[in-house]
């Protein structure tokens, strides 16, 4: 073939010419014809977690991108939250997308390189569609570890997740290809520096308790700028079994038979020769012991000699024949694929060959450096965010009239559960009456009784050098910690007081440093989804006043009094119930 077709052909390099791996690497280039414009219109781009816009041709003219609105229902999220350089795809569609070429396709999922418009540029993209009727075995599994356990590795040795989306056809799982310029599957007879990264990138996997289960060299890509990205995660183990999403655990034999079969693949060290000769030494051990056995059973008074084995057989035992002879055979008929991304000429083909091959060359397998390296950036530049977004007054086309209300914004999941019930809290925190107020609503004590309990702290906080928060210590009046929910239980006695968990404060009107009561429109907190609290309640700080300890003996003792008082008339009590649950709790304590 001339020059002019491989460009590359005549490149001095240490790599095998007449290896597999070299020829995938420098086989002739065919650009990519680019799909014709379609007769009829193209939706606008993918739906979220809760569209139903599409990449395919439909007859419905083109409608605005779907965007996810906030719902109470715990289902009605979105599957996945981008993280890194793509955060700022957060809930956004994508614009006009169109599939430029498929790359492998199973019976559960397709990947394919997509195309499309992301902050005013186009953006190639690969894409996993996960089709709608079809088994999604491993859909979850793989969704799970892209959230937790490999989210730390994307970029470095796991692709980069851009969003989740839904279609028509399938969910589409949206990634960043390993290169923009084009990548090539690992191959035996590769360079042994290559070789080194797929076998530590491995290891970064096992280091995280999880293994891939379903190690292959075609799941195993390498870019131009020679780093390793592992794909395709949906047979994996995790480090914990999760019944509810099918993932399994990964024992340490899993780990170790995987790093096994992946040395294997790759020929890694002569691996190949290593297992052939333990699994032959298996083998003859057994037919031995076969003998002995039958000696047995033919003279009972003949004690046999049973081999076991050397500790390392014992421990990594060989792999079965059939799984075996099943990877040779995967190995006799595998031939590594290089993939090009559309768009590029054979001379821009040949460029980034000619310096993969100098980088190849320049590699040390040794050295993780590269692990450490920042990525390549972004083919387009980040949106700018808006000067004053709270000032904003643009609403997205089709959007709702009006902002929802606070009840239906989503807050931090892991906020604690909201307070009792019936029990009036204060205003809000901060200098002043209102502070008091609040100190009084997390410590369930009306105003009133919080103004007196704050004017007998601020005798004795006068004559202390420096104001400390305050809780009672049982066996020295000088430990003072903050006065919050977790703390306050481990007091004597407070077993039966309610206290605030969550720290919330009534954000209602104050008049004369006194908070309204609440309407009957406006309900005491309760809890609308996990993180939500009711509107007109918020997040305070924590009560902090100083005191000596017989003052605060006696300031609990009232707030005890005077919160059984206010649960009792809540509840409607009678003296006689009271009574009753007195003598109960007595009898506690003295048990």
């Amino acid at each position: 073939m001339s020059s002019s077709a491989m460009p590359w052909a005549f490149v001095t390099s240490t790599v095998d010419k007449f290896s597999s791996f070299y020829r995938a690497l420098s086989a002739p280039h065919t650009p990519t014809p680019q799909p014709a414009p379609a007769l009829l219109p193209i939706p606008n781009g993918f739906g979220n977690a809760n569209g139903t816009s599409t990449h395919t041709f439909v007859q419905n003219p083109p409608s605005a991108p779907m965007t996810h609105r906030s719902s109470q229902h715990p289902l009605d999220g979105r599957l996945y939250e981008p993280m890194g350089r793509w955060a700022f795809m957060k809930g956004k569609p994508l614009m006009q997308p169109m599939m430029l070429c498929p790359l492998k396709t199973s019976d559960m999922y397709m990947t394919s390189i997509y195309a499309a418009r992301i902050a005013s540029h186009n953006v190639k993209f690969l894409v996993k569609t996960w089709f709608r009727d079809k088994e999604w075995t491993g859909f979850f599994s793989e969704m799970y570890l892209y959230k937790t356990q490999l989210r730390p590795l994307q970029g470095i040795i796991v692709p980069n997740v851009i969003s989740v989306m839904t279609g028509l056809d399938g969910v589409n799982v949206i990634m960043e290809p390993p290169h923009s310029s084009f990548w090539i599957q690992a191959s035996p007879d590769m360079p042994l520096a290559l070789k080194k990264r797929c076998v530590r990138a491995y290891q970064l996997l096992h280091a995280r308790g999880m293994c891939q289960a379903s190690v292959s060299l075609e799941n195993i890509l390498i870019g131009a700028d020679g780093r390793v990205t592992i794909n395709h995660f949906h047979r994996a183990r995790g480090a914990d079994k999760i019944e509810e999403i099918g993932l399994r655990a990964a024992s340490r034999q899993d780990i170790r038979i995987e790093m096994r079969r992946l040395k294997y693949l790759l020929n890694f060290e002569d691996a190949r020769e290593e297992e052939e000769e333990k699994h032959a030494r298996c083998q003859r051990r057994h037919i031995a012991n076969q003998d002995e056995f039958s000696k047995a059973q033919m003279d009972f008074r003949y004690a046999p000699n049973i081999d076991r084995g050397p500790r390392e057989d014992r421990q990594n035992p060989p792999f079965e024949t059939e799984q075996l002879q099943r990877m040779k055979a995967t190995l006799r008929a595998y031939t590594p694929k290089r993939f090009v991304m559309p768009g590029q000429s054979a001379e821009e083909l040949a460029k980034h060959v000619r310096e993969f091959l100098s980088i190849v060359d320049n590699m040390d397998g040794d050295d993780d450096s590269y692990l450490n390296a920042p990525q390549p950036p972004l083919p387009f530049a980040l949106p700018t965010p808006p000067l004053f977004p709270g000032a904003s007054q643009l609403k997205r086309k089709n959007g709702p009239a009006a902002s929802p209300p606070p009840a239906t914004k989503r807050l931090r999941p892991d906020m604690p559960p909201p307070p009792l019930p019936g029990i009036s809290n204060g205003a809000t925190a901060g200098p002043g009456p209102s502070s008091r107020a609040a100190s009084s609503s997390r410590s369930a004590v009306p105003p009133s009784r919080a103004s007196r309990s704050s004017s007998r702290a601020s005798g004795s906080s006068s004559r202390a050098s420096s104001s400390r928060p305050c809780k009672k210590a049982s066996s020295s009046p000088d430990v003072l910690t903050s006065l919050t929910a977790a703390n306050v239980a481990q007091l004597p006695g407070s077993e039966r007081i309610y206290v605030n968990p969550d720290d919330l404060v009534s954000t209602l009107p104050v008049v004369d440093g006194h908070t309204l009561e609440h309407r009957d429109d406006s309900p005491p907190p309760r809890r609308i989804s996990f993180g939500s609290v009711s509107p007109g309640w918020r997040a305070g700080t924590p009560l902090t006043r100083s005191a000596s300890a017989p003052e605060v003996r006696d300031l609990d003792k009232e707030e005890e009094r005077e919160v059984e008082r206010m649960l009792a008339s809540e509840s409607g009590e009678g003296p006689l119930l009271r009574i009753r649950r007195s003598l109960w709790d007595l009898l506690g304590r003295v048990l």
